[in-house]
């Protein structure tokens, strides 16, 4: 005998506009964690022989990654902005940082953007001037970057919290340093790095190359 179905199921299209929701809901929630956080990548030996290091940040707040960020990381598509960058040290010891405001073309998870931000910096590594160069570096946000002097100003402070996390400035030397066997200057403290005069000059980078650029096996940073 056929029985009539119980008044209180739900039909099948309710549940999934449920879960829809849902999952809409939590890609939300993520994409509003991502758009506190920014990454400060820089290529540069900096211990235990690593050729790269990395810091995540929360404003201008180093933090320790935990598992639903680097989840977030790996399965969220959404806008990234970067300032792609070059540390440099003139003959005089004057520290300065050429540097481009990038933005990807599309979408993507955060692993999409390093061949990218890679080809970014060698472009703008390669055209600054061959004896002051020290290490080119990026810093990468999920949202639109905002040109005004005080975002540029927390970029920086992002920039020397990694560099001196990293010892970078007082143990990677310039071209010119390392040509003369001049060692970098030293590192009287940590608060020490935050007060020095870091001049941001901003350039122009060719767009279109960086998106037709290949890997480039035998280019490395670290001399």
């Amino acid at each position: 005998m056929y029985k009539i179905p119980n008044g209180n199921l739900k039909p099948k299209h309710a549940d999934k506009k449920a879960h829809n929701r849902y999952k809409l809901r939590m890609i939300r929630n993520a994409q509003s964690i991502l758009n506190k956080i920014s990454i400060c990548h820089i290529y540069t030996p900096c211990g235990d022989n690593q050729s790269e290091c990395d810091l995540v940040f929360q404003g201008t707040d180093p933090i320790k990654p935990t598992s639903s960020l680097n989840q977030a990381f790996n399965s969220i598509r959404t806008n990234w902005e970067a300032i792609i960058g070059v540390l440099c040290r003139d003959q005089s010891g004057q520290n300065y940082v050429r540097y481009s405001i990038f933005q990807v073309q599309r979408e993507c998870v955060a692993a999409d953007i390093n061949q990218l931000l890679f080809n970014a910096c060698k472009q703008i590594y390669s055209n600054a001037i061959k004896m002051h160069r020290i290490c080119p570096f990026w810093i990468a946000m999920p949202k639109k970057f905002n040109t005004e002097e005080s975002d540029i100003t927390k970029q920086k402070e992002i920039l020397l919290k990694t560099l001196s996390y990293f010892k970078v400035i007082s143990s990677v030397p310039s071209e010119f340093e390392y040509n003369v066997n001049k060692a970098p200057p030293s590192r009287e403290s940590d608060q020490y790095w935050f007060n020095i005069d870091l001049r941001m000059d901003e350039v122009d980078i060719d767009i279109p190359a960086i998106y037709e650029d290949q890997p480039d096996a035998d280019f490395q940073y670290s001399r």
